[in-house]
Protein backbone atom coordinates (compact mmCIF):
# COMPACT_ATOMS: atom_id res chain seq x y z
CA UNK A 1 0.00 0.00 0.00
CA UNK A 2 1.13 3.50 -0.83
CA UNK A 3 2.60 6.07 1.50
CA UNK A 4 0.04 7.45 4.15
CA UNK A 5 0.61 11.31 4.54
CA UNK A 6 -1.36 12.92 7.44
CA UNK A 7 -3.24 15.53 7.07
CA UNK A 8 -2.60 19.00 10.06
CA UNK A 9 -5.70 20.94 11.18
CA UNK A 10 -3.89 24.11 9.11
CA UNK A 11 -4.27 22.24 5.60
CA UNK A 12 -7.95 21.04 6.18
CA UNK A 13 -8.43 24.92 6.98
CA UNK A 14 -6.43 26.29 4.18
CA UNK A 15 -7.56 23.09 1.66
CA UNK A 16 -11.54 24.25 2.56
CA UNK A 17 -10.65 28.15 2.07
CA UNK A 18 -9.32 27.90 -1.45
CA UNK A 19 -12.19 25.62 -2.15
CA UNK A 20 -14.88 27.72 -0.80
CA UNK A 21 -13.32 30.84 -2.91
CA UNK A 22 -13.72 29.08 -6.07
CA UNK A 23 -10.66 27.19 -7.04
CA UNK A 24 -10.85 23.84 -8.39
CA UNK A 25 -9.02 20.90 -7.09
CA UNK A 26 -6.64 21.02 -9.21
CA UNK A 27 -6.11 24.93 -8.84
CA UNK A 28 -5.94 23.89 -5.30
CA UNK A 29 -3.63 21.48 -5.45
CA UNK A 30 -0.82 23.09 -7.16
CA UNK A 31 -0.83 25.08 -4.02
CA UNK A 32 -1.08 22.66 -1.83
CA UNK A 33 1.68 20.74 -3.29
CA UNK A 34 -0.33 17.99 -2.89
CA UNK A 35 -2.14 15.69 -5.91
CA UNK A 36 -5.97 16.77 -7.15
CA UNK A 37 -7.22 13.18 -6.27
CA UNK A 38 -5.58 13.55 -2.48
CA UNK A 39 -7.69 16.49 -2.46
CA UNK A 40 -10.74 15.60 -3.86
CA UNK A 41 -10.86 12.54 -1.48
CA UNK A 42 -9.94 14.63 1.84
CA UNK A 43 -12.21 17.27 0.84
CA UNK A 44 -15.01 14.32 0.49
CA UNK A 45 -13.70 13.06 3.99
CA UNK A 46 -14.50 15.86 6.39
CA UNK A 47 -17.31 16.97 4.28
CA UNK A 48 -16.22 19.72 2.10
CA UNK A 49 -18.57 20.16 -0.64
CA UNK A 50 -16.89 22.11 -3.48
CA UNK A 51 -19.08 24.36 -5.72
CA UNK A 52 -16.71 24.70 -8.42
CA UNK A 53 -18.52 23.38 -11.49
CA UNK A 54 -17.15 22.50 -15.02
CA UNK A 55 -18.88 24.95 -17.80
CA UNK A 56 -18.07 23.14 -21.20
CA UNK A 57 -18.41 25.55 -23.70
CA UNK A 58 -21.29 25.61 -25.99
CA UNK A 59 -20.45 24.59 -29.54
CA UNK A 60 -21.47 27.35 -31.88
CA UNK A 61 -23.53 25.66 -34.72
CA UNK A 62 -22.04 25.57 -37.80
CA UNK A 63 -21.93 23.65 -40.58
CA UNK A 64 -20.19 19.92 -40.45
CA UNK A 65 -17.08 19.72 -41.32
CA UNK A 66 -16.43 17.51 -44.22
CA UNK A 67 -13.45 15.36 -44.49
CA UNK A 68 -12.03 15.04 -47.99
CA UNK A 69 -11.88 11.81 -48.96
CA UNK A 70 -10.32 10.39 -52.21
CA UNK A 71 -11.73 10.36 -55.26
CA UNK A 72 -13.03 7.47 -56.27
CA UNK A 73 -13.79 6.15 -60.15
CA UNK A 74 -17.37 5.03 -60.12
CA UNK A 75 -18.06 2.29 -62.75
CA UNK A 76 -21.15 0.87 -63.98
CA UNK A 77 -20.88 -2.37 -63.64
CA UNK A 78 -23.21 -5.03 -65.46
CA UNK A 79 -24.84 -7.11 -63.34
CA UNK A 80 -24.43 -10.46 -64.69
CA UNK A 81 -28.08 -12.40 -65.90
CA UNK A 82 -29.73 -14.14 -63.69
CA UNK A 83 -30.52 -17.36 -64.41
CA UNK A 84 -33.77 -18.98 -63.80
CA UNK A 85 -34.06 -21.89 -62.32
CA UNK A 86 -36.92 -23.48 -62.13
CA UNK A 87 -39.04 -23.72 -59.01
CA UNK A 88 -39.82 -27.11 -57.64
CA UNK A 89 -43.27 -27.28 -55.78
CA UNK A 90 -44.43 -30.55 -57.52
CA UNK A 91 -44.37 -32.17 -53.97
CA UNK A 92 -47.12 -29.53 -53.45
CA UNK A 93 -51.16 -30.11 -54.27
CA UNK A 94 -52.12 -26.72 -54.33
CA UNK A 95 -49.24 -24.50 -54.81
CA UNK A 96 -48.27 -22.82 -52.04
CA UNK A 97 -49.47 -20.38 -49.28
CA UNK A 98 -49.74 -16.94 -49.01
CA UNK A 99 -48.09 -14.98 -45.92
CA UNK A 100 -50.81 -14.56 -44.29
CA UNK A 101 -52.04 -17.82 -44.07
CA UNK A 102 -48.69 -19.50 -42.94
CA UNK A 103 -48.44 -20.76 -38.94
CA UNK A 104 -46.29 -22.28 -36.56
CA UNK A 105 -46.82 -25.40 -38.32
CA UNK A 106 -46.77 -24.38 -41.94
CA UNK A 107 -43.26 -24.72 -44.20
CA UNK A 108 -41.96 -20.97 -44.73
CA UNK A 109 -39.52 -21.91 -47.61
CA UNK A 110 -40.06 -19.28 -50.00
CA UNK A 111 -41.39 -20.40 -53.62
CA UNK A 112 -41.12 -18.04 -57.14
CA UNK A 113 -39.73 -14.33 -57.08
CA UNK A 114 -41.08 -11.97 -53.73
CA UNK A 115 -41.57 -9.34 -55.82
CA UNK A 116 -44.23 -11.44 -58.28
CA UNK A 117 -47.95 -11.69 -57.42
CA UNK A 118 -48.34 -15.60 -57.60
CA UNK A 119 -44.95 -15.25 -54.72
CA UNK A 120 -45.92 -18.39 -52.10
CA UNK A 121 -44.49 -20.15 -49.48
CA UNK A 122 -44.17 -24.19 -49.60
CA UNK A 123 -46.79 -24.46 -46.55
CA UNK A 124 -46.33 -28.44 -46.22
CA UNK A 125 -46.44 -29.52 -42.77
CA UNK A 126 -42.66 -28.64 -40.83
CA UNK A 127 -40.35 -30.46 -39.04
CA UNK A 128 -40.65 -30.22 -35.34
CA UNK A 129 -37.77 -27.42 -34.18
CA UNK A 130 -37.30 -26.35 -38.05
CA UNK A 131 -38.64 -23.70 -40.29
CA UNK A 132 -39.28 -26.16 -43.13
CA UNK A 133 -40.94 -29.56 -44.44
CA UNK A 134 -38.36 -32.18 -44.45
CA UNK A 135 -38.22 -31.50 -48.31
CA UNK A 136 -36.55 -28.41 -47.53
CA UNK A 137 -34.53 -29.32 -44.58
CA UNK A 138 -32.18 -31.28 -47.17
CA UNK A 139 -31.71 -28.59 -49.25
CA UNK A 140 -31.47 -25.83 -46.12
CA UNK A 141 -29.80 -28.03 -43.96
CA UNK A 142 -26.11 -29.39 -45.10
CA UNK A 143 -24.01 -31.17 -42.72
CA UNK A 144 -20.61 -29.64 -41.41
CA UNK A 145 -17.49 -30.70 -42.88
CA UNK A 146 -17.06 -31.33 -38.69
CA UNK A 147 -20.23 -33.13 -38.39
CA UNK A 148 -18.69 -35.24 -41.98
CA UNK A 149 -15.26 -35.73 -40.54
CA UNK A 150 -16.97 -37.08 -37.07
CA UNK A 151 -19.25 -39.72 -38.98
CA UNK A 152 -16.41 -40.99 -40.52
CA UNK A 153 -14.22 -41.53 -37.58
CA UNK A 154 -17.52 -43.39 -35.74
CA UNK A 155 -17.90 -45.32 -39.36
CA UNK A 156 -13.93 -46.45 -38.79
CA UNK A 157 -14.11 -47.40 -35.69
CA UNK A 158 -17.33 -49.99 -36.56
CA UNK A 159 -14.83 -51.70 -38.56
Amino acid sequence: MGKVIRWTDKEDTELKNLIMSGLSFGQASKILNKSRNALIGRADRIGIKSSFVTVKSEKKLTEPKIKLVKKVKIVNIKEPDLIETPVDISFRKDGGIGLLDLTIHTCRWPVGDPASSTFVYCGEEKNIAKSYCSHHCKIAYIKSSHATKKEKKGNNANV
